[in-house]
């Protein structure tokens, strides 16, 4: 099969988890021995303001999806948009990953409102005009692609809600789940949280959280620092503990690497982590403070740490990129023959 991927970010230096799934994937179909074409955002797309940015890629598209016989895209807006747009006039086969939440995500960056993604189509919101397009746009997308692709029966069930798309369409491949490597004691009290600086990522108030904790507990270290992705894995091996304190999580992939090397995790327990990862960290409203001051000072005692890492030690689930792909294809090919 030949197979087009539509993704903003390809590269793992850019540090997003994006970029990481586009090449976990392009190893993967090629081992397969499908021929795969990845086109990202150009350096020039990106400086130009949206829809002239999604009107150039969907022309330098065009040729890739007449090679090709399926177009997967990796996001739904900056990408996806532009890509189901070729697909279609081109007659391709149209999946698309749904990892996330651009139209959440976006309004809680605007109003600062903190709304978890569970509650966020649940009221009537005060959209702006980019909002309401985008809104539009994804609902167009979820009625007209081939196959929708979630990463948690969590996020589908909110999206089946709110845009009404046919459930025979929509199908669940989780994220990557890496083979255990050697685990490693942690090397001091250190928690690692770092990902991007938005406000749904919530950093002011797990700060002010922690320095409450080390009032109390000198030793304790919060490293928040941004570093290529290689780094950060290297962080993480010998990390005490990880915290991730947004708002809402549709599937941590943060969690995922952490409880990987045998690290317990923080995070909200508004997510669709738990489904896998239930026993190996603390689930908590992230919007609360005291919750936050509740669950580093209980990650601290012995005797809950200890029960933590067992779970992480212990946990088995594999989920490889060969299996994604795996998963994939048959999603592609069943759909190909309903149409």
């Amino acid at each position: 099969m030949r197979i087009l991927i539509a993704t903003p970010f390809v590269h793992k230096n850019e540090r997003e988890a994006l970029g990481v799934y586009a090449e976990g994937l392009l190893g993967a179909f090629v081992r397969a021995e499908h021929a795969v074409k990845i086109v990202s955002r150009s350096n020039v797309e990106k400086l130009l303001p949206q829809g002239l940015r999604h009107v150039v890629y969907f022309v330098r598209l065009l040729p890739h999806v007449w090679k090709s016989d399926a177009v997967l895209a990796l996001d739904t807006w900056s990408t996806g948009f532009p890509a189901l747009l070729a697909a279609r006039v081109l007659k391709r086969h149209f999946s698309i990953r749904i990892g996330g939440d651009f139209l959440w995500e976006t309004y809680v960056e605007r109003t600062k409102q903190e709304v978890r993604l569970s509650e966020f189509y649940n009221d009537r919101r005060m959209f702006s005009l980019k909002e309401k397009i985008v809104r539009r746009g994804i609902h167009w997308i979820t009625k007209r692609a081939d196959a929708l692709l979630f990463t948690t029966v969590f996020q589908k069930n909110i999206w089946q809600k709110a845009y009404g798309f046919d459930e025979d369409r929509a199908h669940i491949v989780e994220n990557y789940y890496p083979r255990k490597g050697a685990l490693k004691e942690p090397a001091g009290h250190v928690f690692v949280s770092a990902g991007r600086d938005m406000y749904l990522k919530n950093v002011p108030r797990l700060k002010r959280a922690f320095g409450r904790v080390r009032n109390s507990e000198p030793n304790i270290v919060l490293d928040t620092r941004s570093l290529p992705y290689n780094e950060h894995l290297k962080r993480l091996d010998s990390a005490y503990a990880i915290i991730i304190p947004t708002f809402s999580e549709v599937c941590s992939n943060t969690a995922i690497e952490a409880v990987s090397r045998g690290k317990p995790f923080i995070m909200s327990n508004d997510t669709g982590t738990s489904a896998r990862l239930a026993n190996c960290g603390l689930f908590i409203d992230t919007r609360k403070e005291e919750e936050f001051v509740s669950a580093i000072t209980s990650i601290l005692d012995g005797t809950v740490y200890e029960k933590l890492e067992r779970a992480c030690r212990s946990f088995s689930y594999e989920h490889s990129w060969e299996m994604i792909v795996d998963e994939i294809v048959t999603v592609i090919n069943a759909s190909q023959r309903v149409k």
